[in-house]
């Protein structure tokens, strides 16, 4: 309610107050405007009682529904419940934590790691039971939580760890050069704290924060594998890091079992299947950079005009779907055939790589040609399909033709007849091509 005064909706908290009842907002959180004003403003004939007394009946309504009046304590034995986490719950929050992990680079199939390889852990978030939750997480206790030295200890692993330095604060050189001395590999966790991303943590710059690509140059420097792993609640900017490290995992700030879901990524003991569900700029000043653009008044071609800077390319660094796997895939063989009401999308996706893995192949449209300017690709669905080395499998996606249409300036659907493209592939950027006409 009191953002209304800050956006000049209203004049102050007292106009606010009466604004926000009479538009049926029945409840005020995180203010006293209620409080302070209400009673003031129907003395003063500026609010009907009437609107009041509605108000309050909704709210008495839905605690009576909710058998607060009968009920209006909580017992003690669910208080006691709430100091243990019920098993199957955090089963469900470790399988959510492995499947939200991105592979996004494996140079030289440097991972996984075995278990008897020296681990210099770097970081100072590495060792963090809070920094994991994420934004907005309120209710949890340490005792819970498992950060990424505790999933690697836990996983039994020699791993020593090194602060050196994180998001903030100065690096730490002797660590540094510890970390780059004793270890066979070095795997540093870099990102962002909880407070840097959420609600009101807007970045305008969005690289790694304080002096961790730093950090990552002075690890490099020893000539030894460095695998990043990144703790981050937003996409980054990560040319750097993307050109110089021999592996980087996007490991966000994945909850209380964040610690074991690396470890077991990071050993094989789970094969990411994860896909970007935003693409990843490669310089800040490409920023917005999301998949599903218009077509651009100003094309790259192979002349002077490039890309849309002098200095930064067109495309993501990463874009949105993509992931890797400890496996590879080969997409063939996309076929699409039309019918009275759908299209019906085939394509072949096989296992070339020697390890059992999860494929998630990815359907776009694009409009060619329409009374308003389209997407150069949308994301209609997508199959997700287990392979075993050297299996092969067909995937068919029906694309009904109803969904091929889009909104106007004046909210009507419309469905255009024209040339459409079927992409399909791993991501929004690598996919097989076929064009058809469809008359609606």
């Amino acid at each position: 309610i009191k953002e209304c005064v800050v956006h000049g909706i209203a004049a102050d908290d007292y106009d606010a107050g009466c604004q926000a009842l009479k538009a049926g907002l029945d409840m005020d959180m995180g203010t006293s405007i209620y409080k302070n004003h209400l009673a003031e403003a129907v003395s003063r004939h500026d609010l009907d009682l009437t609107v009041l007394d509605t108000a309050v009946r909704r709210v008495l309504t839905v605690k009576a529904w909710l058998g607060l009046f009968d009920n209006p304590y909580v017992p003690e034995e669910l208080i006691a419940q709430n100091d243990s986490l019920a098993d199957s719950h955090v089963a469900l929050t470790l399988e959510a934590a492995l499947k939200s992990i991105v592979l996004l680079k494996n140079q030289n199939q440097v991972l996984p790691l075995a278990k008897k390889t020296r681990i210099s852990l770097v970081g100072s978030l590495a060792g963090s039971k809070d920094e994991i939750i994420g934004a907005w997480a309120m209710s949890y206790q340490n005792k819970d939580c498992v950060s990424i030295l505790d999933g690697l200890q836990q996983a039994g692993s020699d791993v020593s760890w090194y602060p050196c330095g994180g998001p903030e604060g100065e690096l730490n050189e002797d660590e540094i050069n510890q970390a780059g001395q004793n270890g066979d590999v070095i795997v540093a966790v870099v990102g962002e704290l909880v407070s840097m991303s959420g609600e009101a943590a807007s970045r305008a710059n969005i690289e790694l924060p304080g002096r961790q690509r730093e950090l990552l140059q002075k690890l490099t420097a020893f000539g030894k594998p460095v695998i990043g792993i990144l703790m981050n609640g937003r996409p980054l900017a990560l040319s750097w890091e993307a050109e110089h490290l021999d592996a980087l995992i996007e490991a966000w700030q994945l909850g209380i079992r964040m610690g074991s879901a690396v470890a077991q990524v990071l050993f094989g003991d789970f094969n990411p299947q994860g896909r970007l569900s935003a693409s990843f700029p490669a310089v800040v000043g490409q920023c917005p950079v999301y998949y599903n653009h218009m077509k651009t008044g100003r094309p790259s071609s192979k002349s002077k005009f490039t890309s849309r800077y002098i200095d930064a390319p067109t495309e993501a660094l990463y874009p949105f779907g993509y992931g890797l796997s400890y496996t590879a895939f080969a997409y063939s063989d996309l076929t699409v055939k039309e019918s009275a009401d759908r299209l019906t999308i085939r394509i072949t996706v096989k296992n070339t790589g020697e390890r059992r893995g999860v494929e998630t192949a990815q359907f776009y449209l694009q409009d060619v040609t329409g009374s308003l300017v389209r997407p150069v690709k949308e994301l209609k669905g997508y199959a997700q399909i287990t392979l075993d080395p050297s299996e092969e499998q067909s995937i068919t996606f029906d694309l009904l033709k109803a969904n091929m249409g889009f909104y106007d300036n004046n909210g009507v659907y419309r469905l255009e007849d024209g040339e459409f493209t079927i992409h399909a592939g791993p991501n929004s950027r690598e996919t097989l091509q076929a064009t058809c006409w469809i008359k609606f």
